[in-house]
């Protein structure tokens, strides 16, 4: 009987699949480096697409069960962006033009004091939600010339 192991892509997948069951008017996406198909990805990266812009107390029930998740070694970061719709049908030359715009990235951590270098601002909510403030395309994508391609996602 040959049994497979499933990998930790598979494993995250299932997570998400879960999490779905439960909140099926939410959409999930793979987006940065592993959604690039990038070998040597840092964390599995997952866009959250809610069914209306208004925050939600259940947007820190779903971005809770995604918290301290790690597979062989790599966190998983989910972040509700309700931008990521306009993102998601922008081409390369669109993405371009809307680099500097700001959009927000909600996410959930239980720490007092986060930090994160690419943004302009972190605003910490309640119920251990947080809020981001960044430029669409962050200096260090700018660097690997990512303001030049299309939002690179994949459906979960």
């Amino acid at each position: 009987m040959n049994l497979q192991v499933p990998t930790a892509a598979t494993e995250v997948r299932m997570l998400v699949h879960n999490i779905k069951k439960d909140y099926p008017s939410y959409k999930f996406y793979a987006v940065g480096s592993w959604a690039m198909r990038n070998p040597e990805f840092n964390d599995y990266d997952i866009a959250i697409y809610p069914p209306s812009h208004n925050y939600h107390k259940e947007w820190s029930k779903i971005l809770k069960r995604f918290d301290n998740k790690e597979f062989e070694g790599k966190k998983v970061d989910a972040q509700i962006m309700p931008s990521l719709r306009k993102l998601m049908k922008l081409d390369a030359k669109g993405m371009n033009k809307v680099k500097n715009n700001i959009h927000f990235k909600f996410f959930y951590c239980e720490d007092n004091i986060v930090k994160d270098s690419d943004a302009i601002r972190v605003i910490r909510l309640k119920d251990n939600m947080w809020l981001s403030l960044k430029k669409v395309v962050a200096n260090k994508h700018r660097q690997k010339n990512l303001h030049n391609s299309p939002y690179i996602f994949e459906e979960l």
